[in-house]
């Protein structure tokens, strides 16, 4: 007979059971169940009234995902029932209407998350506490929101590093990144195909390795920059040579 873990409510395979099933069983209802308890993402829509989670023995439920985000509007304060069980949420409140959203589990005291924020909820087996503070840690969430927790008590001042593409040129805009501060690349690259275009690979293959120890220079500035970087003793771009090639 099936047992299954007190908080997750993964199943516990018992010693000459589920004879060539259990590969399945173990995939199905324990690793695909640690992953959503990880990294999983449940929505849950709200109005009037209070809404409990879903628990399930070595299945999907509402209860085990790692990220709750609340939403609808809200025609009275509600709440949110948790399982009784210790665990961490992170929780973002995308609610409207003036009204309180409470996280709690059964039969004990709940912490409110406030509308337009995100932050970690936990429970210690009876209680929800909310975890509030200096943000320590950040998710990607839906690819074009960054969260954050805990959530901040105070204005703090952050510092992202990030990617973006470039603008294209165009008629009416005439420079972007790479003229503004790539020009000797975009110069160098420019000769290469002029070469090309004219067969002249001898001279294209001159213009190729200044184009490519120009790339070069501008990776390892952008290396230099990167704190974590100047950090490591063992990274080139620490060093005093600028031109290693076998720089990561």
């Amino acid at each position: 007979m099936a047992t299954y873990t007190t908080r997750l409510r993964l199943e516990k395979q018992v010693t000459g059971e589920n004879s060539n099933t259990w590969g399945t069983r173990l995939n199905t209802n324990v690793f695909s169940l640690v992953d959503t308890a990880i990294a999983g993402y449940t929505s849950v829509s709200l109005a009037g009234s209070t809404v409990t989670l879903s628990v399930e023995n070595g299945s999907a439920d509402s209860a085990r995902s790692a990220m709750l985000e609340l939403h609808g509007t809200l025609t009275s304060n509600v709440g949110v029932v948790i399982p009784s069980v210790s665990k961490q949420y992170l929780v973002r409140n995308a609610t409207a209407g003036s009204f309180t959203v409470t996280i709690k589990a059964a039969g004990g005291t709940g912490t409110a998350v406030t509308q337009g924020t995100t932050g970690i909820v936990y429970c210690d087996g009876a209680s929800v506490r909310a975890s509030v503070g200096v943000p320590k840690y950040y998710a990607k969430f839906r690819n074009d929101k960054i969260l954050i927790a805990p959530t901040p008590t105070s204005a703090n001042d952050v510092e992202l590093e990030y990617v973006v593409q470039p603008s294209a040129i165009s008629a009416s805009k005439q420079s972007n990144y790479f003229t503004n501060f790539c020009g000797n690349a975009l110069f160098y690259g420019s000769m290469v195909e002029a070469c090309l275009f004219n067969k002249n690979v001898t001279a294209a293959q001159v213009w190729q390795s200044y184009y490519e120890n120009e790339v070069m220079l501008l990776m390892n500035e952008a290396r230099r920059n990167r704190r974590d970087d100047m950090e490591t003793v063992a990274s080139p771009a620490g060093s005093g040579d600028t031109t290693r090639r076998d720089a990561p």
